[in-house]
C-alpha cells in the first residue's frame, strides 16, 4: 500500500504494487475529470486513452456503472466525519 501511495502519480514506477497504484491513480483521475465529460463518447475516448485503464483492463462497457456510482464514496466520507 506504501508503495502505491507514494508512486500514484506514476504507478509505472511502483516497485511492489504496481495495480494499486493504477487503480489509485485512476480513481483519482476520475474523481478530478468524469463531471466535465458530459457525452458517452467522450467518457469511452477517455478510458481508450488512460494508460490506467489500459493496464487494469478497464472496459469500455463500465461507463453506465461509473455514472452510477460516481461521488458515492464522497457521500460516505462527509457522513463518518
Amino acid at each position: 500500500m506504501i508503495d502505491a501511495i507514494a508512486n500514484v502519480n506514476h504507478p509505472g514506477q511502483a516497485s511492489e504494487s504496481k495495480h494499486l497504484a493504477c487503480t489509485l491513480f485512476l480513481a483519482r483521475d476520475i474523481h478530478r475529470r468524469w463531471d466535465s465529460m458530459l457525452t458517452p463518447n467522450e467518457k469511452q475516448h477517455y478510458l481508450e486513452s488512460s494508460a490506467a485503464a489500459k493496464a487494469l483492463k478497464v472496459s469500455l462497457n463500465l461507463i453506465d456503472e461509473i455514472d452510477a456510482i460516481r461521488g458515492q464514496g464522497v457521500e460516505m466520507a462527509y457522513e463518518l466525519f
